[in-house]
Protein backbone atom coordinates (compact mmCIF):
# COMPACT_ATOMS: atom_id res chain seq x y z
CA UNK A 1 0.00 0.00 0.00
CA UNK A 2 1.29 3.09 -0.84
CA UNK A 3 1.69 6.60 0.95
CA UNK A 4 -1.45 8.55 2.02
CA UNK A 5 -1.71 12.11 3.45
CA UNK A 6 -3.85 14.85 3.64
CA UNK A 7 -3.39 18.60 4.73
CA UNK A 8 -5.21 21.99 4.83
CA UNK A 9 -3.41 25.42 4.63
CA UNK A 10 -5.86 28.69 6.17
CA UNK A 11 -4.89 31.96 5.25
CA UNK A 12 -4.32 34.54 8.43
CA UNK A 13 -6.47 31.80 10.83
CA UNK A 14 -5.98 30.99 14.16
CA UNK A 15 -5.50 27.57 14.83
CA UNK A 16 -8.08 27.75 17.44
CA UNK A 17 -10.64 28.60 15.22
CA UNK A 18 -9.88 25.95 13.12
CA UNK A 19 -10.02 23.55 15.77
CA UNK A 20 -13.71 24.51 16.43
CA UNK A 21 -14.58 24.49 12.80
CA UNK A 22 -12.88 20.46 12.83
CA UNK A 23 -14.66 19.67 15.95
CA UNK A 24 -17.92 20.90 13.81
CA UNK A 25 -17.25 18.95 11.13
CA UNK A 26 -16.27 15.61 13.21
CA UNK A 27 -19.83 16.08 14.52
CA UNK A 28 -23.09 13.72 13.07
CA UNK A 29 -22.22 11.44 10.48
CA UNK A 30 -18.62 12.69 10.09
CA UNK A 31 -18.47 11.97 6.34
CA UNK A 32 -15.11 12.77 6.57
CA UNK A 33 -14.15 10.32 9.01
CA UNK A 34 -12.05 13.51 10.52
CA UNK A 35 -10.68 13.03 13.81
CA UNK A 36 -9.82 16.31 15.33
CA UNK A 37 -7.50 14.91 18.00
CA UNK A 38 -5.43 13.16 15.95
CA UNK A 39 -4.47 16.27 13.56
CA UNK A 40 -1.38 18.27 13.52
CA UNK A 41 -1.69 21.92 13.66
CA UNK A 42 1.33 24.20 12.45
CA UNK A 43 1.23 28.03 12.91
CA UNK A 44 3.81 29.07 9.84
CA UNK A 45 4.47 32.28 8.23
CA UNK A 46 1.69 32.05 5.83
CA UNK A 47 -0.93 31.11 8.59
CA UNK A 48 -2.15 27.94 9.90
CA UNK A 49 -1.79 24.74 8.23
CA UNK A 50 -3.15 21.08 9.76
CA UNK A 51 -2.17 17.26 8.67
CA UNK A 52 -5.21 15.43 8.87
CA UNK A 53 -5.69 12.15 10.58
CA UNK A 54 -4.86 9.10 9.05
CA UNK A 55 -7.88 7.81 6.56
CA UNK A 56 -9.15 10.89 6.48
CA UNK A 57 -11.04 11.93 3.44
CA UNK A 58 -9.95 15.47 2.63
CA UNK A 59 -10.86 16.13 -0.98
CA UNK A 60 -12.46 19.15 -2.89
CA UNK A 61 -15.79 18.85 -0.06
CA UNK A 62 -13.73 19.56 2.94
CA UNK A 63 -11.81 22.16 0.91
CA UNK A 64 -16.00 23.39 0.56
CA UNK A 65 -16.54 23.03 3.64
CA UNK A 66 -13.75 24.55 5.54
CA UNK A 67 -13.79 27.79 3.06
CA UNK A 68 -17.65 28.27 4.02
CA UNK A 69 -16.42 28.50 7.96
CA UNK A 70 -13.04 30.16 7.57
CA UNK A 71 -12.27 33.85 6.32
CA UNK A 72 -10.07 33.80 3.66
CA UNK A 73 -9.07 31.19 1.02
CA UNK A 74 -8.28 27.31 2.07
CA UNK A 75 -6.06 24.65 0.02
CA UNK A 76 -6.40 21.29 0.53
CA UNK A 77 -3.80 18.89 -0.41
CA UNK A 78 -3.07 15.26 -1.00
CA UNK A 79 -0.62 12.96 -1.70
CA UNK A 80 -2.79 9.37 -2.91
CA UNK A 81 -0.74 5.96 -3.03
CA UNK A 82 2.30 7.46 -3.28
CA UNK A 83 1.50 7.92 -7.02
CA UNK A 84 0.22 11.51 -7.21
CA UNK A 85 -0.53 14.90 -5.12
CA UNK A 86 -3.03 17.21 -5.47
CA UNK A 87 -4.87 20.95 -4.16
CA UNK A 88 -8.11 22.24 -4.52
CA UNK A 89 -8.46 25.73 -3.67
CA UNK A 90 -11.60 27.03 -2.24
CA UNK A 91 -13.02 30.67 -1.26
CA UNK A 92 -16.80 30.84 0.38
CA UNK A 93 -17.59 27.54 -0.39
CA UNK A 94 -16.73 28.11 -3.96
CA UNK A 95 -13.65 26.64 -5.76
CA UNK A 96 -10.93 28.75 -7.67
CA UNK A 97 -8.74 26.48 -8.70
CA UNK A 98 -7.73 22.78 -8.83
CA UNK A 99 -4.35 20.80 -9.55
CA UNK A 100 -3.22 17.44 -10.15
CA UNK A 101 0.07 15.98 -11.58
CA UNK A 102 -1.70 13.39 -13.28
CA UNK A 103 -5.18 14.30 -13.46
CA UNK A 104 -6.02 11.37 -15.92
CA UNK A 105 -5.02 8.76 -12.98
CA UNK A 106 -8.68 7.57 -12.88
CA UNK A 107 -9.75 7.51 -16.07
CA UNK A 108 -8.67 9.26 -19.47
CA UNK A 109 -9.42 12.80 -20.09
CA UNK A 110 -9.57 14.98 -23.16
CA UNK A 111 -7.37 18.31 -23.42
CA UNK A 112 -10.35 20.70 -21.85
CA UNK A 113 -11.22 18.37 -18.91
CA UNK A 114 -7.15 17.97 -18.22
CA UNK A 115 -7.23 22.01 -18.15
CA UNK A 116 -9.67 22.17 -15.76
CA UNK A 117 -6.77 20.67 -13.50
CA UNK A 118 -3.98 23.08 -14.27
CA UNK A 119 -4.01 24.78 -11.17
CA UNK A 120 -3.40 28.87 -11.06
CA UNK A 121 0.13 30.19 -9.83
CA UNK A 122 -0.66 33.54 -10.03
CA UNK A 123 -4.26 32.78 -8.18
CA UNK A 124 -2.26 31.23 -5.50
CA UNK A 125 -0.01 34.13 -5.28
CA UNK A 126 -2.83 36.72 -4.98
CA UNK A 127 -4.39 34.88 -2.44
CA UNK A 128 -1.87 33.92 -0.33
CA UNK A 129 0.86 36.68 -0.58
CA UNK A 130 3.47 34.85 -2.04
CA UNK A 131 5.74 35.00 -5.28
CA UNK A 132 3.64 33.10 -8.32
CA UNK A 133 6.96 32.39 -9.81
CA UNK A 134 8.53 29.38 -7.72
CA UNK A 135 4.53 27.88 -7.19
CA UNK A 136 4.37 27.89 -11.32
CA UNK A 137 7.47 25.11 -11.39
CA UNK A 138 5.19 22.87 -9.44
CA UNK A 139 2.08 22.59 -11.46
CA UNK A 140 2.85 21.19 -14.03
CA UNK A 141 1.49 17.53 -15.25
CA UNK A 142 3.96 14.24 -14.65
CA UNK A 143 3.96 11.81 -17.30
CA UNK A 144 5.81 8.61 -17.69
CA UNK A 145 9.00 10.11 -18.83
CA UNK A 146 9.55 11.63 -15.63
CA UNK A 147 10.41 8.90 -13.55
CA UNK A 148 12.10 11.15 -10.65
CA UNK A 149 8.90 12.76 -9.81
CA UNK A 150 8.09 12.59 -6.28
CA UNK A 151 4.87 13.15 -4.46
CA UNK A 152 6.66 14.35 -1.25
CA UNK A 153 7.13 17.32 -3.15
CA UNK A 154 3.86 18.84 -2.48
CA UNK A 155 6.07 19.84 0.90
CA UNK A 156 8.10 22.37 -0.92
CA UNK A 157 4.93 23.44 -2.74
CA UNK A 158 3.21 24.52 0.21
CA UNK A 159 6.66 25.89 1.93
CA UNK A 160 6.67 28.45 -1.00
CA UNK A 161 3.08 29.58 -0.52
CA UNK A 162 4.33 30.08 3.03
CA UNK A 163 3.20 27.27 4.94
CA UNK A 164 6.64 25.16 5.91
CA UNK A 165 5.85 21.68 7.58
CA UNK A 166 8.23 18.98 8.75
CA UNK A 167 8.84 15.94 6.55
CA UNK A 168 8.07 12.94 8.91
Amino acid sequence: MGEFWNAAVFKKQNTVNVQEVLKKLAEGDNRFELIPEECKFHDCEGGTAIEFNDHCIAFDEMAAALSQSLEGPVLVCNIYDGDYWDYWLYKSGKELSRFMTIPDYFEELDDQEKEQWCGNAELLSAEFGCPAEPLADYLCFWDETMPDKDTWEVLDFLRDLGFALEED
